[in-house]
């Protein structure tokens, strides 16, 4: 966080600009993993490249913008249709989420008027001194996401889509930090806007938006030095249970609203000094409702290093679950405990050989009252171990 480089050439006149590769190696903990990646993405480009000059050989064009421009105004004109249907007038929501200390607070006012819909986030904490600040273009984006999966969710993905949403956050707030705020960990509240937006959209279109998911994205980070001495770091991402939808159960397990895949077990303890013991479905933390939350997971890791570890935890909804919708109940929240105590995961911690971590991540909200779940999905969840003997009950959300 705090080393900036400004517009470069990787590559000039095809040679690679060694010092800026040399000012890379120095500034990052693993230069070996980083400049692979760096040229993986290099190797990519220059395919990309290839084919491109092709389909415009094959197709005897001088030009993509012509199909491009042409493409904006298909998504333009079909987002805005589907924005026409939405009833004028201002939807607002608003919830509070873990913090740091102190709770966060998270509003939006989503105004449709006629084909146009502004997404005003007035009521937002202000942004804070460390690096979980989310920049407006992330807010931006996390934003026309929610509004394509709720209206369009087959439109394609370009500027077209765009061109009907307007974005606003208050200078200075957590979705719109002032430079040069911390930001590098802006997915940990980004991924709070999509409930936002659909927590919103439910008061006018109940029937095309899903209850709050266990996000954002969890993650343990844990670094030291390997067997040859030499230092290394290690990001393992977790996912909660999806929220559940007017007409099905909420997903186990799943990245939302970013598309991040776990890394699997075997590649892990390759890759690092930890050993998995299990990785399984936290029973009973999926909201109740018509149509259930997705359940989150556990997985509990033991430290087999002889060297010290540090580890530190990317962990959300530890104290506010995902909401339910419509009278669904609140998902379960999650946890992170070392030994069998709960700790901060806000600080970094030590691990020794044979610590043991257990992270626990938090199910998707319900959507609908329970009271009007059908008998064969209550059978089936008791079957399949969903929900434990006696689940705790939750306060149901307000309709």
């Amino acid at each position: 966080e705090g080393f900036h480089i400004p517009l470069a050439k990787f590559i000039h006149a095809g040679r690679p600009d060694d010092t800026l590769i040399q000012l890379l190696r120095a500034n990052v903990r693993t230069p070996d993993q980083t400049l692979g990646d760096i040229w993986a993405q290099v190797s990519a480009n220059e395919l990309m490249e290839r084919r491109v000059l092709r389909l415009l050989e094959d197709y005897q064009l001088d030009s993509l913008e012509p199909l491009g421009d042409e493409l904006f105004a298909r998504s333009e004109r079909a987002m805005r249709q589907a924005i026409s249907v939405v009833p004028d007038g201002t939807y607002r929501y608003a919830f509070r989420t873990d913090g740091t200390g102190a709770p966060f607070d998270f509003a939006i006012a989503l105004t449709v008027a006629g084909d146009d819909i502004v997404a005003d986030y007035t009521g937002t904490s202000p942004a804070q001194p460390r690096a979980i600040n989310c920049v407006l273009a992330y807010t931006y984006a996390m934003t026309a996401y929610a509004i394509r999966c709720s209206l369009l969710p087959g439109l394609a993905n370009n500027e077209g889509m765009y061109r009907p949403v307007t974005v606003r956050a208050p200078e200075g707030c957590l979705l719109n930090p002032r430079f040069p705020a911390a930001v590098v960990s802006r997915a940990v509240t980004g991924h709070y806007v999509p409930v936002l937006v659909l927590g919103a959209l439910h008061q006018v279109i109940p029937d095309k938006v899903m209850a709050g998911a266990g996000s954002p994205l969890w993650a343990l980070t844990q670094s030291g030095l390997g067997e040859d001495g030499k230092p290394y770091t290690t990001v393992l991402f977790f996912n909660g249970g999806m929220g559940a939808t007017p007409r099905k159960d909420g997903e186990h397990v799943l990245s939302w609203p970013s598309n991040i895949s776990s890394t699997p077990v075997e590649v892990a303890e390759r890759q690092s000094p930890l050993y998995f013991h299990y990785k399984r479905l936290r029973p009973g933390s999926g909201g109740a409702g018509r149509f259930r939350g997705g359940l989150g997971q556990d997985i509990l890791i033991e430290s087999e290093s002889e060297r010290p570890l540090i580890a530190s935890f990317m962990a959300e909804r530890t104290r506010f679950p995902a909401p339910g919708l419509a009278g669904g109940a609140d998902g379960g929240t999650g946890d992170v405990r070392i030994n069998g105590r709960r700790i901060d995961h806000r600080r970094q911690h030590v691990l020794t050989r044979g610590d043991q971590v257990l992270v626990r991540t938090p199910g998707g909200g319900g959507y609908g009252p329970s009271s009007e779940r059908d008998p064969k999905l209550v059978r089936r969840d008791r079957e399949l171990g969903y929900v434990p003997q006696r689940a705790p009950s939750r306060r149901p959300r307000p309709g």
